[in-house]
């Protein structure tokens, strides 16, 4: 798996069923997952957002830290 980390929480690429779970870290609890495409990949992290990568789609997903939300870019 890869995971990336951003403030408090872990973002980890579930690769088999196409989401990133967002974890607390002081909690150790999964409070978010978050649909990201077909099979999310590589992932890293910066203070504003969570970047994916998908191993079968020509995309990338960027994850807002604050709301959640998916925005995608087409790299292809």
């Amino acid at each position: 798996f890869e995971f990336g980390m951003a403030n408090s929480f872990v973002y980890v690429a579930n690769r088999f069923d196409g989401t990133v779970s967002k974890i607390d870290i002081a909690t150790q609890s999964v409070v978010a997952t978050i649909p990201v495409g077909v099979e999310p990949f590589q992932i890293t992290a910066d203070a504003q957002n969570v970047y994916v990568s998908d191993r079968q789609a020509p995309f990338l997903y960027i994850i807002d830290i604050a709301s959640n939300t998916v925005n995608s870019i087409n790299i292809n």
